[in-house]
């Protein structure tokens, strides 16, 4: 069964990565297999360290239609992306089935602020298998905090002051406030913080753009915020990624308020409001905030 489940789990996140990757060369390779099984974390690695040199030499051979620099950057963090992820779920595969020992609690915090797969409330539950001496251990209590701290982020609710002082850029130069988005009526307001220079935010749009027709739009609005300080920069990546949501330069950048308290482990970063301006949840992973939002369809993302 419980291969079956993984099965379903790659199988599924492949079909996505043929969006992330659209109209490019190679889109199928996988070097994770997720359905292997491990008795120890020491194999496991042995494992990963044999794979990860072939998905970074991989990322390396750049397709014809991504030989610009920046975009050759950008198709390399995507592969390397998602391999990794594939890698969180083998290796959570293989901590639920060993001995609960001290030396792998760290493990769990593995890839937390990227993983669209494995999401906190899978690692909370893990966390809750160890013995309570190693829960409540100095190490126990790092990885707790740090575990505590994403729940919270991704169970907030709160209102939000910042978004009143928040000030927004459009494309064509116009700068308001960014709480007058909230005029729109929809029930979610979904903020996509990223750059131009980021990789894994452009990787996220790409993903977003092929599945945005499935998306409830009656319901939620979704507004993407960069931080980039080169507005040109900015609006090249806008029109290379054919975003199909509205976009604006945070005035501020990671300087602003909105980001400094709101966004702690980097970019991407996603809030989600409600209709009273109140933040709802908020994580690095946009796929972990899609299941809370309206679909056209039954859709899921695991």
């Amino acid at each position: 069964m419980i291969i079956k489940i993984f099965s379903f789990i790659l199988f599924f996140h492949l079909s996505i990565s043929k969006i992330y990757s659209k109209n490019l060369e190679n889109d199928n390779i996988v070097f994770v297999d997720t359905t292997l099984d491990f008795n120890n974390l020491t194999s496991l690695n042995k494992y990963w360290e044999i794979q990860n040199k072939k998905i970074y030499n991989f990322s390396k051979i750049i397709p014809s239609s991504y030989s610009e620099k920046n975009k050759a950057r950008f198709y390399s963090d995507s592969v390397i992306l998602f391999q990794q992820d594939l890698y969180t779920v083998l290796l959570f595969k293989t901590l639920r089935k060993i001995k609960k020992e001290a030396k792998n609690i760290y493990a769990i915090t593995y890839n937390i602020s990227f993983s669209n797969l494995i999401s906190i409330n899978d690692r909370i539950e893990l966390f809750n298998t160890f013995p309570l001496e190693i829960r409540t251990s100095k190490d126990g209590k790092k990885v707790h905090d740090q575990l505590l701290d994403y729940s919270n982020k991704l169970n907030l609710v709160t209102a939000n002051k910042y978004l009143s002082d928040s000030y927004v850029k459009g494309q064509k130069g116009e700068v308001y406030k960014l709480s007058k988005i909230f005029n729109s009526n929809k029930q979610y307001y979904l903020f996509i913080i990223g750059a131009s220079w980021c990789s894994p935010c452009r990787h996220e749009n790409r993903m977003l753009n092929g599945i945005f027709n499935l998306i409830d739009t009656s319901k939620i609005q979704i507004i993407g915020l960069s931080i980039d300080d080169d507005e040109s920069k900015w609006k090249l990546a806008l029109k290379q990624d054919a975003c199909k949501w509205s976009n604006f330069l945070l005035i501020g950048g990671a300087n602003s308020k909105l980001y400094t308290e709101n966004v702690k482990y980097g970019i991407p970063y996603n809030l989600l409001y409600n209709s009273s301006q109140q933040l709802i949840s908020s994580h690095s992973s946009l796929q972990l905030l899609l299941k809370q939002i309206p679909m056209k369809t039954k859709t899921k993302f695991h």
